[in-house]
């Protein structure tokens, strides 16, 4: 049984022998990925148009009706876009980064301490598959997000483990890699949220000091997920959910 004090622990541990290059990747991964972890909608744009459409209409003189018809009809429109885009973006450069991101963490803690392994979603024929899978990963969050903030944080856990099981193997199918995830995350949703929340002392104190200090908790915090993950790992094997042949590639599930 995992404790959230044993996870930090391990990472603090681990970290020790390569806090900078970990400071170094997760910063370009930021940069490249500023959604980190959480899969977002953005509707600020949204709601800066249904408001200016809103006043354009009243001064208009139409029917209450018909403007509160055409101010939704604007605001469908303009989040449909915006996920979209949302979406495209994601699938093509923020999925491949974050699964790299979880790649270098994983083999850090083993020893495979590479800089390069950020990038490893672009190499070896995998662009494609993690792309594919990624976008489906985050539609499917996102679709959920759109039923406000509740169930969007409950799918999220629900399949925290995705994007490491395709840093693993690339091959696994997104419906494959999401049931994994949502079998071994039953009953440690809540217990991930909480260390999740854990680091949020964390971000303050680093926000304190002119929010340079927030980019060294990031080390920390990835760390203690590929601890948390590699802790998953080992009970969705002694499940049966899946085993070691599957997660190394050696054969591909179709789903």
């Amino acid at each position: 049984m995992w404790t959230r004090g044993m996870l930090k622990k391990n990472a603090k541990e681990n970290l020790k022998q390569y806090f900078w290059m970990a400071l170094g990747v997760s910063a370009v991964a930021f940069l490249l990925d500023g959604t980190e972890e959480g899969v977002y909608v953005d509707y600020s744009g949204a709601i800066e148009g249904f408001v200016n459409f809103m006043t354009i209409f009243l001064e208009s003189g139409y029917d209450t009706g018909t403007i509160l018809l055409m101010s939704i009809g604007l605001v469908v429109i303009c989040v449909a876009i915006g996920l979209c885009l949302n979406m495209l973006v994601y699938s093509m450069l923020c999925g491949p980064i974050l699964v790299g991101k979880h790649m270098f963490y994983l083999r850090a803690r083993q020893g495979d301490v590479r800089f390069g392994n950020l990038f490893s979603s672009f190499r070896d024929g995998r662009y494609t598959s993690i792309a594919k899978t990624m976008f489906f990963h985050h539609l499917y969050i996102a679709l959920w997000g759109l039923l406000f903030v509740i169930p969007g944080i409950a799918k999220n856990m629900e399949y925290f483990l995705v994007p490491y099981l395709i840093a693993e193997n690339p091959k696994l199918s997104w419906k494959r890699a999401s049931e994994i995830s949502s079998r071994t995350m039953d009953g440690e949703k809540w217990n991930l949220f909480v260390l999740q929340l854990s680091f949020l002392g964390w971000y303050i104190l680093g926000a304190l000091c002119c929010c340079v200090g927030t980019y060294a908790v990031q080390p920390y915090e990835h760390a203690t997920y590929a601890e948390f993950y590699t802790c998953m790992r080992a009970k969705m094997m002694a499940l049966g959910i899946t085993d070691e042949a599957e997660l190394s590639g050696e054969y591909e599930v179709i789903g």
